[in-house]
Order: structure tokens, then sequence, then C-alpha cells
């Protein structure tokens, strides 16, 4: 298992690596990230900096952009969030090397012994603001390259194919093997870390609570972007709804395809089955209104989504791309079907909702014991050797 043998690693072995064992006192820790609103690699960040040991680790966090919601769930005690106001994200253009000397400008003030960038303006930036500074750079890849086709420099760049970053991390095996194969990073400097989550958050829910009035519960959480494919969610419930019509599906985002999605859902002609919320702080009771999690994307990392919806104890239809299978044990937790089948997406959904099927038996089939859900707690993924 893959979060397993991960969990066997060392915390010291990459201090080792870093040379950074013999220092005194406990090892400055800076994670950049592009901002701190509600998003899955965002989470990932505030829930590692909650949970690296404070005995060792004095941990700073620098959001690149003035968007800080997710800032109140940071533990007391730590360095920021520091937003610096950043703009853009492409290095081809001249603000972006101004936003690069305001990053270098904090990475002196604060003489971090470590700078962790998180997604590739994060990485990008931190690249060129640690530039010869008496800093170790550690990078993460939360999304597979081919996400970003039309930005080859960048991508290569944050691909770190060139030396710098002493350590890669991907959040799952699809990215590691994406980003080595297509950039020709060296695998030896690639260690998987998968995402993972705050188990306290969700340990509270119950397996899927069954039909409410009558009326079975889909949930989708993801921003509305060409990547999350909710037109295609959107057209299988349409389908689905004709032989369910008892069944509602909440979509939990925002984004660019927000307002073509609203207009898709009049025009199926399913609004009243429809409902839209806005990213929030408590997801989590999303989680434990819902009775089956639907996520239908083009590509994905290792979406935090799916490790959620696993901790809330909810059955997972998802599209077999990236680092879904990873998560999913088809036929066990869930379902994968291929991203270009909609009739399967259907099917796999009528079938969780029948009489037969899980919700019907949820109190003799327990489909996330707590032992499955530990997989991606970071009480354990925080000791990883990222770090």
């Amino acid at each position: 298992d893959l979060c397993e043998k991960r969990s066997n690693m060392s915390a010291g072995r990459i201090l080792g690596d870093l040379e950074l064992s013999g220092r005194a006192g406990p090892i400055r820790v800076l994670q950049v990230v592009p901002s701190l609103a509600f998003g899955g690699a965002e989470q990932m960040v505030v829930g590692l900096c909650n949970h690296l040991d404070p005995e060792r680790f004095e941990v700073g966090v620098c959001a690149l952009r003035p968007e800080l919601p997710l800032a109140q769930r940071l533990r007391p005690g730590l360095a920021g969030p520091v937003a610096l106001n950043c703009r853009g994200a492409r290095l081809g253009r001249a603000k972006n090397w101004l936003e690069a000397w305001k990053l270098r400008k904090l990475i002196r003030a604060l003489e971090p012994d470590i700078v962790h960038a998180h997604l590739p303006t994060a990485v990008m930036l931190s690249r060129v603001a640690a530039w010869r500074l008496p800093v170790k750079l550690v990078c993460t890849w939360h999304n597979v390259s081919s996400a970003k086709p039309d930005r080859p420099f960048g991508w290569r760049l944050a691909g770190t194919r060139r030396p710098g970053p002493v350590r890669c991390a991907a959040v799952s095996q699809a990215v590691a093997e994406d980003w080595t194969a297509r950039l020709g990073v060296d695998p030896s400097r690639v260690v998987v870390i998968p995402n993972g989550v705050e188990l306290e958050r969700f340990l509270h829910l119950t397996a899927p609570s069954g039909r409410r009035n009558g009326r079975p519960r889909l949930l989708c959480v993801g921003s509305f972007t060409q990547q999350k494919n909710h037109s295609r969610l959107l057209k299988a419930f349409a389908m689905l709804s004709g032989r369910c019509p008892d069944c509602r599906l909440r979509l939990v985002g925002k984004g660019r395809t927000l307002k073509t999605c609203k207009q898709l859902v009049t025009d199926l002609g399913i609004a009243d089955r429809v409902e839209f919320l806005k990213p929030h702080a408590d997801v989590e009771n999303d989680y434990g209104q819902a009775d089956v999690f639907v996520l239908a994307s083009d590509w994905e990392g290792l979406p935090l989504v799916l490790v959620e919806a696993m901790a809330s104890g909810l059955p997972v239809v998802a599209t077999r791309v990236g680092g879904n299978a990873e998560v999913v044990r088809d036929g066990t937790d869930g379902y994968l079907v291929e991203p270009g089948d909609p009739e399967a997406l259907v099917g796999k959904l009528e079938d969780l909702l029948s009489e037969t099927s899980y919700l019907a038996n949820k109190e003799k089939l327990p489909l996330y014991p707590l032992a499955r859900r530990m997989r991606f707690s970071l009480d354990d993924l925080s000791e990883l050797p990222v770090l």
C-alpha cells in the first residue's frame, strides 16, 4: 500500500539529506502557497502546518495572494500567514520578477532553513527568490503537468528539471510518473507523499445516513473549472433523475464555469434538484448530509475531496484519472468509471442508490472502518520524509 510504505520512512532521513540534523533548536520551515483560499492543496498545507511537531519545526506560512479564509484553521504559534499581494503567475511577465523579489525579501527576513513551495506559481517564484540564499528548497506537485499544456516554460521551471530543490514531492504515484516522464525529472529526486486530512474533523460522521424524506443526496465538492467537468456530471445527473426522480445533487465550489453550469441546469430541466453552494469552512457538514460522493474530473493529482469523502464514510463514484485509483478501491470503496463513459457514471450511481446496495445495507457493510480512514491521516503523513 502506497501510504503504508511511506509511513514507514523516517523523517530523520530527509533531515540527513538536507544536512540539518546537527542544527541546534527547531528547524525553521516556510510554507509558500499561492493563497489560503478554499482548495485541496491549500487545506493540505494548513493541515501539514498544524500537524508538524512544534518541538522539531518552527513553521511559517506565506500566501502569495491576500486570500486567507483558511487562515483561521492554523494553530496558534505559527509565523504568519504573510500575504505578499502577488497578482500573476508567469515569470515571462516583468511584474512577476518583482513578486519574486518580494518573496526573496521575506525569506531573508525570516531566515528559514527550508522553503516548502506548493503548486507551480509558488514553486516558480520560490525557485527564483531562493537563488543563492542559504536555504533548502522543497517543492510539492499537487497535479499532473499536462493540466497546463499552454505554459511549458513555467511548468518546466516548476518541474525542477534543472538542479535546485533537494527534494521533490508528488501527491500520488500518477503525478510522480507524469512529471518525470513529461519533464525529464530524475525519479530518484522524487518521493510520493499522499494528501492527508485532519481526521478529527470527520470522525464524528458515521456511514451514509440513507434516504432523508425519500430523497437520496449526491455531493460534489470542487472548483468550477475545466478540470472538474461539472457539465459531464450535470448531464449524467439529468439522466439519473429520469430513473431516480427523488435524487438530489449538491455542488460546493466556485470558479469560471459556474455561470455556465447554472445555465445548463436550467436547460436540462433539473434546477429544482440541484443546489449550488459557495465554498465554506464547514464543508464536513455537507459530507455528513450526503449519501454518495461523485467526482467527474478529466484529470487529477490526488484530490483531497476524495480523501475527505472517504474519511466521512461516503461511497464514491469517480473517474479513473490520475491518483483517483490510489484512493478509491474499485468495487470496495465505491466505483471508478472511464471519463468518456457517461452511461457508466449513471449506472454506478444508480447501483449505489439501489435497494440492494450500500445504502440499504449500510449497517452491515461499514464502508470505511477506522483502520481504512487512518491511511490518509495527517498524524502519520506529517512524519513522512518530505520535511
